[in-house]
């Protein structure tokens, strides 16, 4: 099944509020790590259609380095 593009925006905001209710404690313990919430803010700015699908991947996949 493959989603529309409101259900995939969806999802990655879903995945973002999921994401960010540990982000104060990824980075209390890791200060100097900046990606988990850069990946966040770019979801939030791709659901928005601030930036484009192709910058929020870059950040997600960043993320995960």
């Amino acid at each position: 099944m493959r989603l529309d593009e409101q259900d995939h925006r969806t999802l990655a905001l879903w995945v973002a509020d999921c994401a960010e209710h540990v982000l104060q404690t990824f980075e209390a313990q890791n200060p100097e790590v900046d990606r988990p919430r850069k990946a966040i803010e770019a979801t939030h700015a791709w659901v928005r259609r601030a930036i484009a699908g192709s910058e929020a991947r870059a950040a997600a996949f960043a993320a995960t380095a």
